[in-house]
């Protein structure tokens, strides 16, 4: 079933033919899936959740507000844990590149890599190395920090209000792109971003998902507002949001959306290998998921 009902008629009149009105149909059609056979694998009771995270394994990470990060086996098994010298909430997570798990402290301006046992690199600031006093190839303060695919860093400087892609081995900036002109800076609330398929997904909480290409030329919005965290299957970004799980082609628009397990307030949702993994503030709820059959 859709959650929108067309009228074909006024699409073909509108478009003026039956081919481009199905198209439309198509394309546009947000389909909602009866979920009603759930099947709970197991629950885990874990320590409260900060941020999270996962890698193309189906491990699940989370972190704690103290900066432990933790991660757990597709069963639900806690695995390693990584604990900082330095207690802080990480302000983001990445551990879709699992040989490089990234770890951002905002507070600090510091980031480190973890390697898939969670052991941890050197800690890293920004300013460190920094020799050119070009304000454009330097970060002045990071609001958000994640993984580009080549190894590298995509910055927000909130101090010129512009999406920066940072190099690790000369430690400068090599692409800058205003974000003044794309956001109100009064008003935005950027809280998560992650590069996929060469594109680079910046979330405004108040306006939706702004959509980059890797040179950092601005693209488009997904009108999804309200988002803490989003993750990616395919061609799909998906993510949590009043009562449903919700499956977005980021290429054809085309929505799917099937609600949740009832029951607990879940915070998150990863999909992954045929199992959904919730997460809500304490728990750690695996099922079986027959719609998710795509890695």
């Amino acid at each position: 079933m859709t959650d929108k009902t067309w009228n074909l008629k006024n699409l073909i009149k509108k478009s003026g033919s039956i081919v481009t009105a199905l198209i439309a149909f198509f394309i546009f059609t947000s389909f909602t899936i009866p979920q009603d056979d759930w099947k709970l694998i197991r629950s885990v009771k874990i320590p409260p959740v900060s941020k999270v995270s996962s890698d193309p394994y189906g491990f699940v990470y989370f972190s704690d507000s103290v900066g432990n990060v933790y991660k757990y086996d597709t069963n639900g098994v806690q695995m390693v844990m990584y604990s900082p010298d330095e207690k802080g909430d990480i302000t983001l997570l990445e551990a879709y590149r699992n040989v490089n798990i990234l770890l951002f402290f905002r507070n600090f301006q510091q980031y480190l890599f973890l390697n898939r046992f969670l052991a941890p690199s050197p800690i890293y600031n920004f300013d460190q190395n920094e020799e050119s006093l070009d304000e454009d190839l330097t970060i002045n303060y990071a609001r958000l920090v994640t993984n580009s695919l080549d190894q590298n860093l995509w910055v927000i400087d909130d101090d010129d209000f512009s999406l920066k892609k940072y190099d690790l081995t000369y430690n400068k900036v090599t692409i800058h792109t205003s974000l003044d002109l794309i956001l109100d800076p009064k008003t935005y609330d950027l809280n998560f971003m992650r590069e996929y398929q060469n594109l680079i997904f910046v979330n405004d909480k108040n306006s939706g998902v702004l959509v980059f290409d890797n040179l950092a030329n601005y693209k488009n919005k997904l009108p999804f507002k309200g988002l803490d965290y989003f993750s990616f299957q395919n061609e799909n970004i998906y993510f949590l949001q009043d009562g449903f799980v919700r499956i977005y082609n980021i290429y054809n628009g085309q929505e799917t959306k099937v609600p949740v397990p009832p029951g607990k307030n879940y915070k998150y949702v990863i999909l992954g290998n045929n199992r959904a993994y919730f997460l809500s503030y304490d728990s750690l709820d695996i099922y079986e998921c027959s719609f998710c059959k795509y890695k």
